[in-house]
């Protein structure tokens, strides 16, 4: 079933919204943003992690304001979010969710994908809106850059039947720069080819493979004799062709 969007926010009061988030290492930032918009906010916590943000990060008034957690949700299980008495519980509190890395790696060890998106009541920061009515137009609401790469094949499986795409091939491709150390003849060290030893030398004034081993790396730690051997004539052939001293 497709998520409702239209009439999700209609149920919404928007003069009382809550921002909610798995309680992990950004947490912390989607509360103290809610506080800056004047936002309550809500983080969701499995059972025994939720003193970090009730006995340290509490939104306090008594004194010298301090603290930017309004409240906490403790669950047995981070997965039960997506119980339908937790997703009542956060539409009535004008809940909306802030999917954060976190959010995907424990919700997804339960569900699918598609559970996900199925089970989830509240709004969701990062939904995908597809108005095919004239020539398809896709509308991205949000976003996170880990998850980035998955939501960008969620986009296009909305968009390929509108349009001449293949299927999915993304998630066995290689990110775009993340081929920059593949070595064009032989391989120096554990990500270390012909391409970055030529940047270094270029960029980084990289003049020996000592430079590059232990100055601009520790990958010293990790290479053989050999390859640091090979690096080495490399490196001193590099020089003498561009002539460098």
């Amino acid at each position: 079933m497709a998520f409702d969007l239209k009439g999700t926010l209609a149920s919404y009061d928007a003069r009382g919204l809550t921002l909610c988030s798995i309680g992990s290492h950004s947490a912390l930032e989607v509360a103290a943003g809610a506080r800056a918009q004047g936002l309550r906010n809500l983080i969701i916590t499995e059972r025994g992690r939720n003193t970090t943000y009730d006995a340290y990060y509490a939104r306090r008034t008594d004194g010298p304001p301090r603290g930017c957690v309004d409240a906490t949700l403790e669950l047995t299980a981070f997965a039960d979010v997506l119980d339908a008495t937790v997703q009542v519980r956060l539409r009535r509190e004008n809940v909306v969710f802030v999917p954060n890395r976190s959010f995907e790696v424990y919700l997804h060890q339960r569900y699918s994908y598609a559970e996900i998106e199925e089970r989830m009541a509240a709004f969701i920061m990062a939904e995908l809106k597809l108005d095919a009515a004239g020539a398809p137009a896709l509308s991205v609401f949000g976003g996170k850059l880990t998850t980035y790469r998955r939501l960008a094949e969620q986009a296009l499986a909305r968009l390929a039947p509108h349009l001449d795409m293949g299927p999915p091939w993304t998630h066995a491709a290689v990110l775009p720069s993340d081929d920059f150390a593949a070595p064009a003849a032989g391989e120096f060290g554990p990500g270390l080819g012909k391409a970055e030893v030529e940047w270094l030398m270029r960029e980084e004034w990289a003049r020996t493979a000592d430079d590059i081993l232990w100055r601009r790396s520790k990958l010293g730690l990790a290479v053989s004799p050999e390859q640091a051997a090979a690096l080495a004539r490399f490196v001193a052939g590099a020089r003498s062709v561009s002539g460098v001293a």
